[in-house]
């Protein structure tokens, strides 16, 4: 069962005909995909106002969508007045503010006569939430609750149901002990009460768990670290960290539409000025006037720019019927028009709930800022290297919550800082071709990498686990260092775990590896004759006993040799040549390292950072690194055969770290594959996919390596 503050449809009037439309919102997006993944086991229970709504539902018109949904869609009617006392008096002025730190804005409002009160809209609209999964899940059900909007239903819920397995995910970021004890103590209480009610809490950072165990420590809970769990009044609460996903396909399906091409060609037009550009919510914690002042401020430092780029901006509509909203977009506005005064046309700013425009922009825009004061997820950071056709960069806040999933992000450590948030901009301006590459690249690698079922099913797992009496299977939250944002040159790694084939040496598999079977036979190597084995051979690699066979063949040498002289074999080699062939696949000199490669591995041996490799291959290939100098530069290797399990399996992964003496959370992954090599972000690697690239011709990998090795490396070239 899900039970969160907004469902996946509201139904609107078309020509006095109800007809349901998707509700625009990237949680919601997340988690009806998580729905449909899980088709006849979710129900779905959101408050709704909506008159439309109600009427709906009167009408049974929610219960025919299960067909089109997939899973069971249920509303849940509240009256207005009780609706905006729990979302905008508590939800907003209280809870909103605090989460985020932008008290300064939205001033926090409640009772000094009766704190506890002030929680009474809030409290009612969770309690209905939790009667309605009390009422209607099935015994021993997983209740997964969402959001900040929910912090008081899973006692509720724990209340009268305790053979439920429940998770409450906050999508927000989790304050300080000091912010959040700036509330009444009955207050805060009662908050982080509420969400101990679950057995499992998940969070997008580390950061942010680690604050909530500290906040739980104050309260006088058993708190154990290390283990990320809390002890409370006779039960224990978990803690982990899962970071939120895209769904990428859909993202990109989107981003191809017709809309979003036409404002794509016509954001860029023919005006040949970069674009800084900026996607957001009218929200003082998106921080938008502080990065028009920045932008200012570079106008104002290099009034030459102004000729070569301009900031383009969209702006979705965000809780306008709240008067300090209403006034902050006020602000907004007039800082528009003071730059413009000062640099006429160098500010586009668009309002309006126009996805499409936004998505043309996140394909055209040079550089992405994103420089929230405090924030969840941020879709936008995540949206924007996926969809972008220019390899563009992006300045991101340490404190938006996908700040440390962006290995390649330009990183901005204070985003109130104005002056700063300049510096990164013109930082981002400078980035040669080659590095927004390579950056482009490691962030599109990392968003890729990351799948919404797989998110919601580690959670699945993890809160069974606990229900047998076990730990979670995620390793425990670890605090970041302070003000890091685990982005490429913030948050340096202390190891590298690389893999084998396509990344560090690439196999000699052209026309010539024949030629070398064939020659040490005695045989014929005519052009004819080895063109005609190697078009046999090619073809036969796509049949489908071949590919059968080759499936988890390189667990073991034994299972390998004989999966590939199969193949062989089906292609028409006699048993001598397939022997022949198969052994040139093991020669050490059939193999050949990338030009980068030594330098690459020299530059970290000279800065003791241990090297591991992790490779899906069913020999040893430890004689390959030596028969090319360079084995002595590989700290731990990790193979497939001699482990029993291939990569996308995570244990491989673990076996590197252990090997290396390293935490997850601070290595780094370079891999080709984004599934193989992509899967160890499970466990909280970092990973960098390296481009395709002619094999005599590849560069990447000193260039990301140099980004790695300063704590400023914009700033240390010149650029800055």
């Amino acid at each position: 069962m899900l039970l969160s503050d907004r469902g996946p449809v509201q139904f609107v009037d078309q020509a006095g005909k109800l007809v349901p439309a998707p509700r625009p919102s990237s949680v919601t997006a997340l988690l009806d995909g998580v729905a449909k993944a899980r088709p006849g086991r979710t129900t779905w229970v959101a408050p709704t106002v909506a008159e439309l709504d109600a009427r709906a539902l009167r009408s049974g018109l929610f219960g025919r969508l299960t067909a089109s949904l997939g899973y069971e869609y249920t509303p849940l009617p509240v009256g207005e007045n009780e609706y905006r006392g729990y979302y905008d008096d508590v939800g907003v002025n209280i809870l909103w503010s605090i989460l985020h730190g932008i008290e300064d804005q939205i001033p926090v409002v409640y009772s000094r006569d009766d704190p506890s009160g002030s929680l009474a809209p809030y409290r009612a609209v969770n309690r209905a939430l939790a009667e309605s999964a009390v009422g209607t899940a099935a015994e021993a059900a997983t209740v997964a609750i969402h959001d900040y909007q929910l912090m008081l239903a899973p006692a509720l819920v724990r209340a009268r149901r305790p053979d439920t397995r429940i998770i409450h995910f906050s999508h927000t970021p989790f304050p300080t002990p000091e912010s959040l004890f700036a509330l009444p103590p009955a207050i805060a209480r009662a908050l982080v009460g509420g969400m101990l009610g679950a057995d499992l809490l998940g969070f997008q950072r580390s950061r942010w768990a680690q604050r909530f165990l500290d906040c739980c420590a104050k309260l006088g809970a058993d708190v154990d670290h290390d283990r990320g769990l809390v002890r409370h009044r006779g039960r224990v609460t978990w803690v982990r960290r899962y970071p939120t996903p895209m769904d990428v396909p859909r993202l990109v399906s989107r981003s191809r539409s017709a809309g979003a091409e036409r404002w794509a060609l016509q954001l860029r037009g023919g005006d040949p000025r970069r674009i800084i550009a900026r996607v957001d919510r009218l929200d003082p914690a998106k921080n938008a006037v502080r990065g028009f002042q920045a932008y200012g401020l570079l106008l104002d430092q290099d009034p030459a720019l102004a000729a070569t780029v301009r900031f383009v901006a969209c702006f979705l509509p965000s809780r306008e019927r709240i008067a300090d909203y209403r006034r902050y977009a006020e602000q907004t506005w007039a800082i528009v028009d003071r730059v413009n005064t000062r640099h006429p046309g160098s500010i586009s700013a668009h309002y309006g709930d126009d996805h499409e425009r936004a998505l043309g922009l996140l394909r055209t825009y040079d550089v992405l800022l994103v420089n929230p004061v405090a924030d969840g997820l941020n879709a936008v950071a995540l949206e924007g290297p996926v969809v972008n056709d220019r390899h563009g960069a992006v300045v991101l806040s340490g404190e938006a919550g996908s700040a440390d999933v962006l290995t390649g992000a330009v990183p901005l450590a204070e985003p109130r800082d104005v002056e700063a948030t300049a510096d990164m901009l013109r930082a981002a301006l400078g980035l040669t071709p080659d590095e927004r590459l390579v950056r482009a690249r490691a962030m599109t690698a990392a968003v890729t990498a990351l799948r919404p079922v797989e998110w919601f099913e580690h959670q699945m797992s993890d809160v069974d686990a606990i229900a047998a009496g076990g730990a979670p299977c995620c390793p425990c939250n670890r605090p970041t260092r302070q003000g890091a944002t685990m982005t490429v040159g913030a948050d340096r790694p202390k190891g590298i775990i690389f893999d084998f084939d396509h990344t560090l040496f690439t196999f000699d598999d052209s026309i010539d590896w024949l030629r070398v079977a064939l020659r040490r036979l005695g045989r014929p190597t005519d052009e004819g004759t080895v063109r005609v084995l190697y078009d046999r051979i090619e073809d036969a690699r796509g049949w489908p006993e071949v590919v059968a066979e080759q499936r988890g063949c390189q667990t073991s040498p034994a299972t390998h040799r004989r999966a590939i002289l199969s193949w062989f074999h089906r292609a028409g080699a006699d048993a001598a040549l397939a022997d022949a062939l198969y052994a040139r696949v093991l020669d050490p000199a059939g193999w050949t390292p990338y030009p980068d490669v030594r330098a690459a591995l020299e530059w970290l041996r000279e800065r003791r950072v241990p090297v591991g490799v992790v490779s899906n291959v069913g020999w040893d290939i430890r004689p390959t690194l030596a028969h090319h100098g360079m084995g002595d530069l590989v700290d731990a290797y990790v193979l497939s055969c001699e482990h029993g399990a291939e990569k996308p399996d995570v244990a491989l992964f673990r076996a590197a770290c252990d090997a290396l003496g390293l935490d997850p959370e601070d290595g780094l992954v370079v891999g080709d594959d984004p599934v193989n090599d992509g899967a160890a972000v499970r466990i909280g690697l970092r990973v960098h996919l390296l481009p395709s690239a002619p094999r005599r011709r590849r560069t990447w990998l000193p260039l990301l390596l140099d980004l790695l090795a300063h704590d400023a490396p914009l700033a240390a070239s010149g650029r800055g």
